[in-house]
């Protein structure tokens, strides 16, 4: 019965940062708009016409990428402050560390030359692989692509990014996600399931709270590489170094894409080489860490 209580608990505590940070990202969203209003309608006179249209007017006015930047940014720099010290409480004050991050440095690699190679080769064709997977699953299913460009679109990530957009996305997004995910998520799953049961969790949740079907897909595959590298390595740092160079490589992989598309033969080569790039990096970045921590099975995984 205790044993079933403390199972209980640990999944309990594994699973509430990503619930904070999905409540986190509704609650921001609404206070942002709830104020732009606020300023909208601030100077009201009863010339401007009927109140309530008058409403709906600032309502569709703070709808533009401009607010939705702005929710973004919040949002991140919020999540940053609440993770940041949640994880700090957790895993470094509780445990008598210090926040060392030269060391976690020396953690990723014993060849930075290779770790580099290995990086930019493998965000970027998994990137690839990615768009191909969404590029097809959106022929099969079509409102999940139709939900899909919805999102990019309001979110202003579809064509020219504002500089806004271009800070979230390349340095914001993948500190705050790894800090969730890869580092409070992962880390209470280690501590009652074992090595692959924790990765395959975290991958899940990471995958949940992105929502859209498409995305979910891609980034629970996306989840599962990175978890193993960030587990292998016993550092953070690993998942935001990877994750940004993916989030990055996103700038120029759509039009790679396109173009490829048009030719069956050069689709067929560019998909034939991102797998072996895949492939390749991820070997590189793994085998070279510096003191990879072993496999070891503990809970449900002996």
């Amino acid at each position: 019965m205790e044993n079933k209580s403390q199972s209980s608990y640990s999944f309990i505590k594994t699973i509430m940062p990503a619930i904070v940070l999905m409540v986190l990202n509704v609650f921001i969203s609404y206070v942002v708009v709830f104020f732009g209003i606020c300023l909208k309608i601030r100077n009201y006179t009863k010339a401007d016409g009927d109140w309530f249209e008058y409403i709906m007017t600032a309502a569709q006015q703070v709808s533009t990428e401009e607010y939705i930047n702005l929710v973004f940014i919040v949002y991140a720099v919020s999540g940053l402050i609440i993770f940041g010290l949640w994880y700090y409480l957790a895993f470094v004050k509780k445990n008598g560390n210090k926040i060392q991050v030269k060391e976690s440095f020396k953690k990723l690699t014993t060849k930075p030359v290779a770790f580099i190679v290995g990086v930019v080769m493998f965000a970027p064709a998994l990137n690839v692989l990615c768009s191909i997977l969404v590029s097809i699953l959106g022929t099969v299913f079509p409102s999940w692509m139709e939900s899909y460009v919805a999102l990019t679109q309001s979110a202003g990530i579809d064509g020219n990014i504002s500089i806004p957009m271009v800070i979230y996305l390349m340095v914001l997004a993948p500190v705050l996600e790894e800090l969730v995910f890869r580092g409070l998520v992962l880390k209470y799953a280690r501590q009652g399931v074992g090595f692959w049961t924790a990765i395959i969790l975290q991958a899940i949740l990471f995958a949940g709270v992105h929502g859209n079907p498409l995305q979910s897909i891609f980034t629970f595959v996306m989840g599962l590489l990175i978890g193993y590298l960030v587990l292998k390595s016993d550092t953070m740092i690993m998942g935001i170094i990877v994750h940004t160079a993916f989030n990055v490589s996103s700038l120029f992989v759509g039009n790679i894409i396109d173009s490829a598309t048009k030719t069956p033969a050069i689709f067929g080569t560019m998909l034939f080489t991102s797998m072996v790039l895949v492939y390749l990096g991820f070997n590189l970045i793994s085998k070279n860490i510096l003191v990879p921590v072993k496999e070891e099975s503990i809970g449900d995984d002996k």
